[in-house]
């Protein structure tokens, strides 16, 4: 005769549901919850790690992390679709962990790659020198899990500037660079970082000390992007560095310009430039020889402009519409629906949203950030 505890297994083992089931059921739920699944059981947490996403998960390209203000110790995952009020919906939240972000901590995004997300975390106390209060981490935020680069901050005679994160789809390695002025050399280099390999840094090249280095940067096709400013002349530059053969670039602009801000936008890298005291937008694309090609303009009322900070008067591609119409957000504040064949905007935002900038999640990964970072996954 069976005994007790034999027939209990065996209930339990026929009620345990198939994980192609328990995935078919999951890819019902808004992605956002995918995290909080994982917490139910491990049986979840195995299903959601390693089942592949459903087409109905699909990366979406009107996904967008936003950060309120630099103190702020949470992040906003906003929908971005003029079928919303306002033009935009707020579908989850994030906070830092505590042991990242104190009461004088200044956080900055530096950019996604892969949906693993590049933050700098700034402590502005006198209890620690300048050279030592800066930590980098890298964070998957569909697992929640941190990565602290094993790098050391500690020298008198290095300043660190800013960090960019990159893949090379060559060779399935990611690599984190770093920006220092050296007072040695009284210039500024770069370093990389490559993971799965003890960090072991490799010495790329420099710019000049009278650069200003943007600290958002932008992964696009197996390289970084970011923009040079010349400190005393009004000069840009954007800087290209090909992730796998460590080599920097140096890109034109294709006409001078005031505020100007660098996205990828329809599968293609853009650049947008401020002209006209801000009453006007010029927008560049850029070809796959690196030059560029004018897209279109934005231009503004006057009367819109009084209500804009002039200080940080970006423009920022969001989305094309299936009615041809772009959905941009100019200097953090606004939404705007443009058609560039009429030149008429609409504005979607019923007040001042004050997000900055917000950063496109290129893609979702729930794999271990550690098999990830090694190449495992």
């Amino acid at each position: 005769m069976m005994n007790s505890k034999k027939r209990k297994s065996m209930e339990n083992k026929g009620r345990e549901i198939p994980a192609e089931l328990i995935w078919l059921i999951f890819s019902k739920l808004p992605f956002v919850n995918l995290p909080s699944c994982r917490l139910v059981c491990k049986a979840w947490s195995d299903v959601v790690l390693t089942g592949k996403l459903h087409p109905s998960i699909s990366i979406s390209n009107h996904l967008f992390l936003a950060h309120d203000y630099l103190f702020d110790p949470n992040l906003q995952c906003l929908h971005l679709d003029p079928k919303y009020l306002g033009g935009m919906c707020n579908v989850a939240k994030f906070r830092f962990h505590p042991d990242f972000v104190l009461s004088s901590t200044y956080i900055s995004i530096v950019n996604f790659c892969n949906g693993l997300l590049c933050c700098k975390f700034e402590h502005r106390t006198t209890k620690m020198p300048p050279y030592e209060n800066v930590e980098v981490c890298i964070l998957n935020p569909m697992t929640n899990e941190y990565f602290k680069p094993p790098i050391s901050n500690a020298s008198k005679d290095r300043w660190y500037y800013c960090y960019r994160f990159g893949f090379s789809p060559k060779t399935k390695q990611y690599k984190l660079v770093r920006f220092f002025y050296s007072c040695d050399k009284a210039a500024i280099l770069l370093e990389t970082f490559t993971f799965g390999t003890n960090c072991k840094s490799t010495y790329v090249s420099c710019v000049p000390s009278s650069m200003s280095m943007e600290e958002h940067s932008v992964y696009f096709n197996g390289s970084l992007y970011w923009i040079g400013k010349q400190l005393k002349h009004p000069t840009n530059v954007l800087y290209r560095l090909d992730i796998e053969k460590e080599e920097l670039q140096e890109i034109s602009f294709p006409q001078s310009g005031g505020c100007c801000s660098i996205g990828v936008f329809n599968g293609s890298l853009y650049l947008t430039l401020a002209q006209g005291r801000y009453h006007a937008y010029h927008v560049w694309k850029m070809e796959e020889d690196f030059s560029w090609t004018k897209a279109f303009d934005v231009l503004l009322p006057k009367i819109y402009v009084h209500h804009r900070r002039l200080y940080d008067s970006q423009l920022q591609l969001i989305r094309a519409c299936d009615d041809g119409k772009i959905l941009c957000l100019i200097s953090g504040l606004d939404l705007i629906l443009y058609n560039s064949k009429t030149q008429r905007m609409e504005s979607l935002t019923y007040q001042h949203l004050n997000i900055k900038k917000v950063h496109r999640i290129d893609s979702f990964n729930f794999d271990s950030l550690h098999k990830i970072l090694t190449g495992d996954a």
